[in-house]
């Protein structure tokens, strides 16, 4: 804790110095109309934003997957060299995203770069005024090609984290409710949306809900309700086991004489397997070995 304490303070020393001409008190308020009942109206965003995390592990479980199995045809069937793969998918990914970018061009990078405009834009329209820009169908389909995009484009083995884009598909969400639901003031949904959606299956419950009250400058008694949509999200989406069903890959360990090397498969079809090996559940120091071995390249046989 002391050296983890330590990094941050040094982290947050050496972003100020270097961001010296930065304005820190840049947020986009959304004001402060909390009542009691947003308590409860938390519970259904936190499901709507678990509903959408799970169709996001569904689509970049199905891209991983055809990636790896892809990948493996071509070099064991067509003897394709080994680095195509990983070449061939990344600039497919590129080829979707840049597509869907043409008709949503929002969905081009992180998301953060839009966070205060479309807020901003949302605070200032009214009920009145139907522009093109601020209208529940254009944002519920930016959020949809956003997760699109992000799911295949991770699952096809580009390098990036799902925490900026899916708080960005958050706020589409929220923004969209607000609109849809003339009850649900954008102080309630878009906050609380932020937070749930990434938090659907990422486990810090926390840290996503102050992210997401800072980012909105919201009030003490204002961050109960994002806590409460993100748990529920959570609890829907990962809770339930849907992130090792959808998201996770199992993989079995064969056991093997001391003389040969452990195999393994991603397959939970024991019949696949050769005779005379029987599959068991790796334990969290196999696995930790594994990655071990990954990395620094040496096996320990499990016991």
């Amino acid at each position: 804790m002391t050296v983890s304490g330590l990094a941050a303070s040094v982290a947050f020393a050496t972003i100020h110095l270097l961001t010296a001409n930065y304005d820190w008190n840049n947020v986009t308020s959304v004001g402060n109309h909390f009542k009691v009942w947003h308590l409860a109206a938390a519970i259904p965003l936190g499901l709507i934003c678990g509903i959408a995390g799970s169709f996001c592990l569904i689509i970049n479980g199905i891209c991983r997957t055809l990636r790896s199995t892809c990948c493996r045809y071509l070099s064991r069937q067509r003897y394709v060299p080994n680095w195509f793969g990983p070449l061939l998918f990344p600039a497919l990914a590129g080829t979707i995203y840049g597509s869907l970018a043409i008709k949503y061009p929002y969905i081009l990078g992180s998301g953060t770069q839009y966070l205060h405009s479309f807020l901003e834009e949302a605070l200032e329209s009214n009920t009145d005024t139907k522009s093109d820009f601020y209208n529940a169908n254009f944002l519920l389909l930016t959020g949809f090609y956003k997760v699109v995009s992000m799911a295949v484009c991770i699952g096809f083995g580009v390098v990036g984290g799902p925490v900026f884009p899916l708080m960005f598909v958050g706020l589409c969400i929220g923004l969209s409710v607000s609109i849809l639901v003339s009850g649900i003031p954008i102080s309630l949904a878009a906050p609380c949306c932020m937070s749930a959606m990434p938090g659907s299956f990422i486990p810090i419950p926390l840290t996503l809900t102050l992210f997401a009250s800072v980012l909105v400058d919201l009030s003490p008694e204002q961050m109960g309700p994002v806590f409460i949509a993100t748990m529920v999200a959570f609890t829907y989406t990962g809770g339930l086991g849907r992130v090792k069903e959808f998201g996770l890959r199992r993989f079995e360990v064969t056991a093997a004489p001391a003389s040969e090397t452990p195999t393994f498969s991603v397959s939970d079809d024991s019949a696949s397997m050769d005779e005379g090996y029987e599959p068991f559940r790796p334990s969290d120091e196999d696995i930790l070995r594994g990655i071990r071995s990954a990395i620094f390249g040496s096996w320990d046989t499990p016991t």
